[in-house]
């Protein structure tokens, strides 16, 4: 019952589904774009001339994963990270979908009867998935995110709320581009044989708007290996916050800022937030001192930095899972995040974590003063978010995933 995968990245869920399916002798091939190999002589080329390709090769390395296995197509995703450090978002966008559009069709040509299934992901799939229906190939189409409906509503309802917030940038996500995408996502939900999400908010978006239930398979992320970090922390120094990822829209950010002024902290805490800036510089504007921006830093680092802070806050409007949650409760990091994400599936309020309504200021002032005023409790939620991390480490989610995928292949072969 072999499959393959198609996904033009290699991100850290993407691998332990790829060693799932390896585990289980069930991989055929990975198709994907750029990908570390250090025995090609792309690898060298890019090493040395390339910095900016060579830092987002460190982030693509596939272990354990035979070369056999894997076909990839370089040049749209070289093309895509280079528009990204010399060119405008608008240009970068263009080129993403350029490239999407060209490695679905290049995996579309690839596929033939040595195969039973195909493994595919949200835009990238459309011309994978209808092929697989012309060979009788048996396809799972990953939805990562919430439904677009979902997202569309909230962006406007924020663009509304604070027009600040609105750049060049930020339309990208509502503009005609975003239509003509999201036609293509509706095409792919409905041509797929199966639908893997990962947290049940992003179930409910999807049968919210009709999705038959029995098509969708929801399995959770797993959590990384665990470190106990709790006995490096202090109670007597200020409370630190830490926030990772992309300041966008999309995850909230302005919504901590907003939060972070109206707490109005006098030497009592600092907000650490890591990683670009996707929102117009001036809605950071009144921020304070106590605000530290830090830049993008490897995966390592930001888990070592976890060991050094009191609480992840991520005000996420909608997230289909959000991976740092899990990466922070790994290092036994407590963590504030609302229900449109992965939390509700991961945190119990108020033993490991909070879980606030999305877009809510008030709600997420309220829970940074209460951190504030109750620092010595967060040791104790530290030490609580290390075991809910240990009950579901990465290897849980291959078991869990093999157990739907070959169940409803068997299923279907008899």
């Amino acid at each position: 019952m072999k499959g393959s995968i198609a996904n033009p990245g290699v991100g850290p869920h993407v691998r332990e589904t790829l060693k799932a399916y390896q585990e289980h002798n069930i991989l055929h091939t990975f198709y994907t774009t750029l990908y570390q190999n250090p025995r090609t002589p792309f690898n060298n080329l890019f090493n040395k001339y390339l910095p900016q390709v060579k830092k987002q090769l460190e982030r693509r390395q596939l272990k354990n994963i035979e070369s056999l296995n894997v076909k990839s197509i370089k040049r749209y995703e070289l093309l895509r990270i280079v528009s990204s450090k010399a060119f405008s978002p608008v240009i970068t966008d263009f080129l993403w979908e350029w490239g999407e559009l060209a490695f679905d069709k290049w995996v579309a040509k690839q596929l033939n009867n040595q195969i039973q299934w195909i493994h595919g992901y949200e835009h990238c799939s459309l011309a994978t998935l209808q092929q697989a229906k012309n060979l009788g190939i048996k396809s799972f189409y990953e939805q990562p995110s919430q439904h677009f409906s979902f997202f569309e509503k909230i962006a406007k309802n924020q663009f509304h709320q604070y027009p600040e917030l609105i750049n060049a940038e930020t339309n990208l996500l509502i503009d005609r581009k975003s239509e003509r995408r999201n036609q293509r996502r509706t095409e792919e939900l409905d041509i797929c044989d199966y639908i893997i999400c990962n947290s049940t908010f992003t179930k409910k978006t999807l049968t919210d708007v009709q999705i038959n239930p029995n098509k969708i398979i929801n399995v959770p992320l797993g959590f990384p290996s665990t470190v106990k970090s709790t006995d490096k922390r202090s109670i007597t120094r200020k409370t630190i916050f830490i926030y990772a990822g992309n300041q966008s829209l999309r995850k909230g950010t302005h919504i901590l800022y907003k939060a972070w002024q109206k707490c109005n902290f006098k030497n009592e805490a600092e907000l650490w937030l890591v990683g670009s800036n996707q929102l117009p510089i001036k809605v950071r504007q009144g921020l304070g001192d106590d605000v530290k921006f830090l830049d993008n830093l490897p995966h390592e680092s930001l888990m070592q930095l976890f060991s050094q802070v009191d609480m992840l806050v991520l005000p996420t409007l909608c997230d289909g899972f959000g991976m740092v949650i899990t990466e922070a409760m790994s290092q036994s990091l407590p963590v504030i995040t609302t229900y449109n994400s992965g939390g509700p599936d991961l945190i119990t309020e108020g033993k490991d974590g909070f879980l606030l309504e999305a877009g809510n200021v008030e709600q997420l002032a309220d829970k940074l003063k209460w951190c504030v005023e109750n620092k010595d409790q967060l040791l104790q939620m530290g030490e609580n978010a290390l075991e809910k991390a240990a009950s579901y480490p990465w290897a849980s989610f291959r078991k869990q995933l093999i157990k739907e995928i070959t169940s409803r292949i068997d299923s279907n072969s008899n």
